[in-house]
């Protein structure tokens, strides 16, 4: 008797293993799919759906705050607020920009909450309030030019900005926008042509 329960509970142990790894691996390529939308700022691609974004987002939350790859934590909630948005839901998208905020305000991280306020510039303008957007974006890019290394972030959230304003003629400052834009995109292609030489 002794001896079947001391087997029951090997198997029990081995398939415990193998469940975690096998969770662990699908994690892996989980993130591996996601990493080009995250990239591109696409919320969907030919792979991935946007309601395997959010389940996904879900599912990957605990080992992205355990490994402390928070970056990368909340460039996935930012992508799952469009896909939410993308999926007509803009009310759970609110909601979770909302949180994003929150958690990102908690945690004292600066890229996060520039991030969240991304999501919720985002959320504004599937809402029809550009102006609200715009400030936003606004106050993200504020938080984000703080941030070292972060010329990445802050393209992507002018852009956000300068396409606001042109879509919905808002075209208060927009020239200082696109210039500050381009100093970005040169900055990156001197730093690129210095690692070329």
């Amino acid at each position: 008797m002794n001896k079947h329960k001391h087997h029951i509970i090997a198997v029990a142990v081995a398939m415990l293993i193998s469940v975690t790894l096998y969770a662990a691996h699908t994690n892996q390529a989980r993130l591996s799919l996601l990493k080009p939308l995250i990239k591109y700022n696409t919320p969907f691609s030919t792979e991935i759906s946007t309601d395997s974004i959010t389940v996904w987002e879900k599912l990957l939350e605990p080992e992205l705050e355990e490994q402390q790859h928070y970056s990368l934590l909340f460039q996935l909630k930012l992508l799952t607020v469009r896909a939410l948005i993308t999926e007509g839901h803009f009310s759970l998208a609110i909601d979770k920009a909302n949180s994003m905020y929150q958690k990102a305000k908690e945690m004292s991280y600066p890229l996060g909450t520039a991030l969240s306020l991304q999501a919720i510039g985002n959320t504004y303008l599937n809402s029809s309030t550009p102006l609200a957007a715009i400030e936003s974006y606004k106050e993200a890019l504020e938080i984000i030019s703080k941030v070292p290394d972060a010329d990445q972030y802050a393209k992507t959230i002018l852009t956000c900005i300068i396409l606001t304003k042109l879509k919905f003629w808002q075209m208060a400052n927009i020239e200082a926008d696109i210039r500050q834009l381009e100093s970005l995109s040169n900055k990156d292609k001197n730093l690129g042509d210095v690692f070329l030489s």
